[in-house]
């Protein structure tokens, strides 16, 4: 008896067909069973999205890079989500590409690879996503704006500090976000202080041309590369507001933390504890055949600006989505970081005021004029300690000598 209590009312009613002698699926008045719901997973599975025309798209965004732990999708799991993890993850959810679609299925590119705490304020990847149309509409220019508005899509889906702005439909033949980039704009903001801003800029003019820079990066033996020579286009420090400035540089391209490492010698000249000739001699791989230990420069400051392409890219905005509503939305994040800022000045402005104190930077009290706080850029400071000269510290690895210990690491597991 107690097992008839958790029947439904229809499994009761066709019990007592049953025992009547009546097939209960032909018997009038029988309870047919409940349609089923269709779960999630059927309910994807039944909007197929190979069955949808393709076309391959540039999009041109910016993020802040402080909450994530980069900008490149990795295939492990992050403590941080990463960038592309969190676009790719929106472009799933609208069904812009498939679930089970690999990077090399969406032929997919990024331009300027930033990592963890990095921000980007014009970054592109280009990939293949659903579209409207078909592959012959997709051919006649006049039917764009008849295309999936994929910036607004996008923008509902996606954070505050990630925001889509443009996106290209006619790539060039062949563009790789990559390999088509002609150059990329870096800049890293900084607050004056105490720093000699004059001999930061003679130094800076030092990195102008090509040079070996396996003493401006970390060497990485994965990647075997046979040279470090890299070529500046521009290197120079430029003024921002009264207290902020800039390290304004841009390249054909750059090795694995090449900036970081630039601005943090830049940071020991503005202190004058190096002077600017200390970037010809490490440019020197004669004189520095390893990179003297250093550390690099903080990432939060550090933004990819901009990135230039070979051929002209024909970038469009939104067209179905109001531009109103579009500039509120970026206007209300902008105004949310502007406020937070403005507030935080004020207040440490207020408590200068009633300390009476206007250092800016820590420095070296009386009589302790050997210990110094080293500047990297994230406001905090290397503790106060005696300052060991860069032609007096330890030397790295070789790059040759890097690659050949990866290599036999490698052999060694195979």
């Amino acid at each position: 008896m107690a097992e008839y209590q958790k029947w439904t009312r229809a499994d009761l009613i066709n019990r007592i067909f049953e025992l009547e002698g009546k097939d209960p699926s032909t018997a009038q008045g029988a309870v047919p069973d409940p349609p089923v719901k269709a779960s999630k997973a059927k309910r994807n599975e039944s909007y197929d999205i190979s069955r949808h025309p393709v076309r391959k798209i540039a999009i041109r965004f910016s993020y802040l890079g402080w909450n994530y732990g980069g900008l490149a999708v990795q295939h492990e799991d992050t403590p941080l989500p990463t960038i592309e993890g969190t676009i790719l993850s929106a472009m799933q959810r609208c069904r812009l590409i498939p679930e089970s679609a690999s990077l090399f299925d969406l032929d997919f590119s990024r331009c300027g690879r930033t990592d963890r705490g990095v921000s980007a304020f014009s970054q592109v990847i280009a990939l293949k996503v659903r579209s409207k149309l078909s592959p012959e509409e997709q051919q006649d220019p006049a039917n764009d704006n008849k295309e999936l508005n994929y910036i607004h899509i996008l923008n509902q889906l996606l954070p505050p500090d990630i925001r889509i702005y443009s996106v290209a439909l006619r790539l060039p033949e062949g563009f790789d976000s990559r390999f088509s980039c002609e150059y990329r704009h870096y800049r890293y903001f900084f607050h004056k202080g105490d720093l000699d801003i004059d001999l930061m800029r003679q130094a800076a003019k030092l990195y102008l041309g090509e040079h070996d820079y396996r003493n401006f990066c970390k060497v990485d033996g994965s990647k075997q590369l046979a040279h470090h020579n890299r070529v500046m286009l521009e290197a120079e420090i430029e003024q921002l507001s009264d207290d902020i400035y800039y390290f304004n540089l841009k390249g054909r391209a750059f090795l694995w933390h090449q900036v970081r490492c630039m601005m943090a010698i830049l940071f020991l000249v503005g202190q004058k504890l190096e002077k600017p000739s200390v970037i010809t001699d490490l440019l020197n791989p004669e004189k520095y055949p390893g990179r003297p230990v250093y550390d690099m420069a903080h990432d939060v400051p550090l933004v990819l600006y901009d990135c230039t392409f070979k051929e002209p890219i024909e970038w469009i905005t939104p067209n179905a989505m109001p531009q109103e509503r579009m500039e509120n939305s970026n206007f209300k994040h902008w105004h949310d970081v502007m406020l937070q800022s403005t507030l935080s000045l004020a207040m440490m402005k207020h408590i200068a005021e009633r300390t009476g104190s206007e250092r800016t930077f820590p420095r070296a009290e009386d009589g302790d004029s050997d210990r110094v706080a080293v500047v990297n850029g994230s406001g905090s400071f290397s503790r106060k300690i005696p300052y060991v000269p860069i032609s007096k510290r330890k030397m790295l690895d070789t790059p040759d000598v890097t690659n050949e210990k990866w290599r036999k690491r490698k052999e060694a597991t195979q």
